[in-house]
Protein backbone atom coordinates (compact mmCIF):
# COMPACT_ATOMS: atom_id res chain seq x y z
CA UNK A 1 0.00 0.00 0.00
CA UNK A 2 1.33 3.56 -1.03
CA UNK A 3 1.98 6.32 1.07
CA UNK A 4 -0.27 9.22 1.29
CA UNK A 5 1.38 12.45 2.15
CA UNK A 6 -0.55 14.19 4.80
CA UNK A 7 -2.73 17.30 3.41
CA UNK A 8 -1.51 19.23 6.36
CA UNK A 9 2.11 19.01 5.30
CA UNK A 10 1.39 19.63 1.84
CA UNK A 11 -0.36 22.74 2.94
CA UNK A 12 3.09 23.49 5.10
CA UNK A 13 5.09 23.14 1.97
CA UNK A 14 3.34 25.33 -0.28
CA UNK A 15 3.39 27.93 2.15
CA UNK A 16 7.03 27.70 3.36
CA UNK A 17 7.82 27.56 -0.84
CA UNK A 18 5.74 30.96 -1.31
CA UNK A 19 7.60 32.23 1.71
CA UNK A 20 11.03 31.69 -0.46
CA UNK A 21 10.27 32.66 -3.37
CA UNK A 22 7.49 36.05 -2.43
CA UNK A 23 10.00 38.85 -2.52
CA UNK A 24 11.22 37.84 -5.78
CA UNK A 25 8.84 36.42 -8.19
CA UNK A 26 4.88 35.60 -8.60
CA UNK A 27 3.71 32.95 -7.37
CA UNK A 28 0.30 30.34 -8.81
CA UNK A 29 -1.03 28.10 -6.91
CA UNK A 30 -3.25 25.41 -8.74
CA UNK A 31 -5.03 22.29 -6.47
CA UNK A 32 -6.29 19.37 -8.30
CA UNK A 33 -7.80 16.15 -7.94
CA UNK A 34 -7.08 12.98 -9.90
CA UNK A 35 -9.04 10.06 -10.70
CA UNK A 36 -7.81 7.82 -7.78
CA UNK A 37 -8.14 10.49 -5.45
CA UNK A 38 -4.91 12.08 -5.24
CA UNK A 39 -4.77 15.49 -4.63
CA UNK A 40 -1.66 17.27 -7.07
CA UNK A 41 -0.71 20.87 -6.34
CA UNK A 42 1.36 22.85 -8.84
CA UNK A 43 2.91 25.86 -7.47
CA UNK A 44 4.54 28.00 -10.27
CA UNK A 45 7.10 30.55 -9.21
CA UNK A 46 7.77 33.13 -12.60
CA UNK A 47 11.06 35.34 -11.13
CA UNK A 48 10.72 39.27 -11.55
CA UNK A 49 14.03 39.06 -12.80
CA UNK A 50 14.05 37.83 -16.78
CA UNK A 51 17.78 36.26 -16.04
CA UNK A 52 16.59 33.29 -13.22
CA UNK A 53 15.26 30.26 -13.74
CA UNK A 54 11.42 29.73 -13.84
CA UNK A 55 10.40 26.88 -11.16
CA UNK A 56 7.56 24.53 -11.35
CA UNK A 57 6.82 22.31 -8.40
CA UNK A 58 4.25 19.97 -8.93
CA UNK A 59 3.06 18.00 -5.05
CA UNK A 60 0.93 14.81 -5.71
CA UNK A 61 0.14 13.11 -2.60
CA UNK A 62 0.86 9.47 -3.33
CA UNK A 63 3.87 10.39 -4.70
CA UNK A 64 6.17 13.64 -2.97
CA UNK A 65 7.14 15.95 -5.80
CA UNK A 66 8.50 16.83 -9.33
CA UNK A 67 10.75 19.74 -10.05
CA UNK A 68 11.27 21.56 -13.18
CA UNK A 69 13.57 24.59 -13.48
CA UNK A 70 14.80 26.75 -16.25
CA UNK A 71 13.56 25.13 -19.61
CA UNK A 72 14.69 20.99 -19.36
CA UNK A 73 15.88 20.28 -15.72
CA UNK A 74 13.33 18.08 -13.98
CA UNK A 75 14.02 16.41 -10.37
CA UNK A 76 11.95 13.80 -8.31
CA UNK A 77 12.01 14.23 -4.87
CA UNK A 78 10.28 10.87 -3.28
CA UNK A 79 8.25 10.33 -0.31
CA UNK A 80 9.22 10.19 2.59
CA UNK A 81 12.70 10.67 1.62
CA UNK A 82 14.66 12.76 -1.72
CA UNK A 83 17.44 11.40 -3.61
CA UNK A 84 19.58 13.87 -3.79
CA UNK A 85 20.60 15.21 -0.05
CA UNK A 86 18.93 12.82 2.08
CA UNK A 87 16.91 14.77 4.03
CA UNK A 88 13.16 13.96 4.07
CA UNK A 89 11.39 14.84 1.35
CA UNK A 90 9.80 18.52 1.88
CA UNK A 91 13.08 19.73 3.39
CA UNK A 92 14.83 18.38 0.48
CA UNK A 93 12.07 20.30 -1.57
CA UNK A 94 12.77 23.83 -0.09
CA UNK A 95 16.44 23.05 0.02
CA UNK A 96 16.67 22.65 -3.79
CA UNK A 97 14.41 25.49 -4.18
CA UNK A 98 16.17 27.59 -2.25
CA UNK A 99 19.44 26.81 -4.02
CA UNK A 100 17.96 28.14 -7.19
CA UNK A 101 16.32 31.37 -5.84
CA UNK A 102 19.71 32.08 -3.55
CA UNK A 103 22.28 31.00 -6.02
CA UNK A 104 21.10 30.54 -9.44
CA UNK A 105 21.59 27.07 -11.63
CA UNK A 106 23.54 26.20 -14.85
CA UNK A 107 21.68 24.09 -17.48
CA UNK A 108 23.31 22.57 -20.29
CA UNK A 109 20.73 21.89 -23.61
CA UNK A 110 21.49 19.46 -26.74
CA UNK A 111 19.56 20.86 -29.85
CA UNK A 112 19.33 18.78 -32.69
CA UNK A 113 17.54 20.63 -35.74
CA UNK A 114 16.73 23.65 -33.10
CA UNK A 115 14.57 21.02 -31.20
CA UNK A 116 15.94 20.57 -27.46
CA UNK A 117 16.39 16.60 -27.25
CA UNK A 118 18.57 16.55 -23.87
CA UNK A 119 20.08 18.10 -21.10
CA UNK A 120 22.26 18.67 -17.94
CA UNK A 121 22.38 20.94 -14.64
CA UNK A 122 24.54 21.88 -12.04
CA UNK A 123 22.38 23.01 -8.55
CA UNK A 124 24.59 24.88 -6.18
CA UNK A 125 23.30 24.40 -2.44
CA UNK A 126 24.01 27.34 -0.07
CA UNK A 127 26.61 24.98 1.87
CA UNK A 128 28.72 24.80 -0.90
CA UNK A 129 27.88 21.27 -2.14
CA UNK A 130 27.06 20.45 -5.94
CA UNK A 131 23.96 18.53 -7.23
CA UNK A 132 24.91 17.52 -11.00
CA UNK A 133 21.97 15.96 -12.77
CA UNK A 134 23.25 13.73 -15.83
CA UNK A 135 22.38 14.07 -19.44
CA UNK A 136 18.50 13.06 -19.95
CA UNK A 137 17.67 12.82 -23.51
CA UNK A 138 14.05 13.34 -24.56
CA UNK A 139 14.54 11.65 -28.38
CA UNK A 140 16.48 8.09 -27.80
CA UNK A 141 20.19 7.89 -29.11
CA UNK A 142 19.70 11.57 -30.08
CA UNK A 143 23.63 11.61 -28.30
CA UNK A 144 24.61 9.33 -31.35
CA UNK A 145 24.03 12.60 -33.75
CA UNK A 146 25.23 16.05 -34.65
CA UNK A 147 24.53 18.53 -31.96
CA UNK A 148 24.30 21.82 -30.70
CA UNK A 149 25.49 22.51 -26.98
CA UNK A 150 23.92 25.70 -25.38
CA UNK A 151 24.92 26.63 -21.83
CA UNK A 152 22.12 28.62 -19.79
CA UNK A 153 23.63 30.14 -16.64
CA UNK A 154 20.39 31.46 -14.56
CA UNK A 155 21.18 34.20 -12.13
CA UNK A 156 20.14 34.39 -8.29
CA UNK A 157 16.34 35.47 -7.77
CA UNK A 158 16.59 39.50 -7.32
CA UNK A 159 19.94 40.07 -9.04
CA UNK A 160 20.11 40.98 -12.67
CA UNK A 161 22.62 40.07 -15.44
CA UNK A 162 24.06 43.51 -15.26
CA UNK A 163 24.36 43.56 -11.25
CA UNK A 164 25.79 40.25 -11.16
Amino acid sequence: MKIKIPSERIATLCCRLQELASPYADITAEPRMDSKGATRTSLIISPHSETAARMQIDIESDFGAYLSFGSHTDIEVPYPTGYETGLPWDEEVLTLCDAVIACGMIEEIAFQNEKAVGGKFIIRLRNGDTIRGSWVWRIPLAWRFGKRIETISYSPYGVSRQSA
